[in-house]
């Protein structure tokens, strides 16, 4: 063991003999200079050491992605554009110039909507259907009286009676008839007044004794107590209300009606007639109260017209 120690110790000895006897090991160690900063004389990413990245490689890179983005830009904005005109393109006006289409085409489907809706509820076209023959209205007949009228005939004209062209049937109100000696003698019973105005009474009962006047004419007349038809003699038409008490009477000679005119133009044509004091001045005197001789019924009494309407 003591051997091999020293053969140790001379070995080193060898070994620090060969250094230069210069060599100063009395330095003291300290911190390096920072390496000087270099300038990159390029824009761009910065290059990344170990990737062997050069100035000239960056700048076809950074081309390349400049492109791809316009053309992505450019592709994005011509999508947009197409979507637009799609969606604008049934709010824009037509286009003016010269029709291409057919005339009828094109105003057929320019239709207004209700013009649409119309041709949509109509029912499609069928097979025309035969026309069905309207029955026509029947025109009353003018009623006729027989050859010798009664009482109850003269009632039905009553119902049914004409002056001219104007139609004076009674329509409202009770009438009856009484016939004595070839005379004729008609009442017509008010039983509602509301309404009632002056000139049309009177005007009315004019032109109704005419018309009975005309429609008799020459025949004969027959009476319930009389034994056998006599002639006409003269018809006097009363107004009453429903307590006897009469608004006028008037009366027309057989062959002295006349056969136009209106109603109080033919009242004052009578030979005789007679107005209520109510009656005269609801009428504002317009025409004289009195005619000739007061009326007298079939049983020759006189009519004296007391009514107040």
């Amino acid at each position: 063991m003591a051997s091999h120690s020293r053969r140790d110790e001379d070995s080193q000895q060898d070994e620090l003999e060969v250094l230069d006897p210069s060599f100063d090991d009395t330095g003291s160690f300290g911190p390096i200079d920072t390496v000087p900063r270099v300038h990159a004389d390029f824009e761009g990413e910065p290059v990344v050491y170990g990737l062997e990245t050069n100035k000239v490689d960056y700048e076809a890179k950074a081309n390349r992605n400049k492109t791809i983005r316009m053309m992505a830009g450019g592709l994005l904005a011509a999508a947009a554009i197409v979507g637009f005109l799609m969606v604008a393109k049934p709010f824009a006006k037509p286009e003016s110039g010269p029709r291409t289409e057919p005339v009828a085409a094109r105003e057929t489907t320019e239709e207004p909507e209700e013009q649409l809706e119309e041709q949509a509820e109509e029912p499609e076209a069928t097979e025309p259907e035969a026309e069905v023959e309207q029955p026509e209205e029947e025109t009353p007949e003018t009623y006729t009286l027989p050859d010798q009228p009664a009482a109850e005939d003269i009632v039905q004209q009553a119902r049914n009676l004409h002056f001219g062209d104007a139609d004076v049937s009674v329509t409202t109100g009770d009438v009856t008839a009484e016939v004595i000696g070839g005379r004729v003698q008609v009442t017509n019973v008010l039983t509602d007044l509301n309404g009632v105005q002056a000139p049309a009474l009177a005007g009315n009962a004019a032109l109704r004794c005419a018309a009975i006047a005309n429609a008799i004419g020459d025949r004969q007349v027959r009476g319930s107590g009389d034994t056998g038809a006599q002639d006409f003699v003269d018809v006097v038409w009363i107004v009453r209300n429903t307590d006897g008490d009469s608004f006028l009477a008037v009366m027309f000679p057989r062959g002295g009606a006349p056969t136009s005119g209106d109603g109080l133009a033919v009242l004052q044509q009578a030979p005789r007639y007679r107005l209520s004091d109510s009656l005269y001045y609801a009428l504002g005197q317009s025409v004289q109260q009195e005619m000739g001789e007061t009326p007298v019924d079939i049983n020759n009494k006189y009519i004296w017209s007391t009514a107040e309407l």
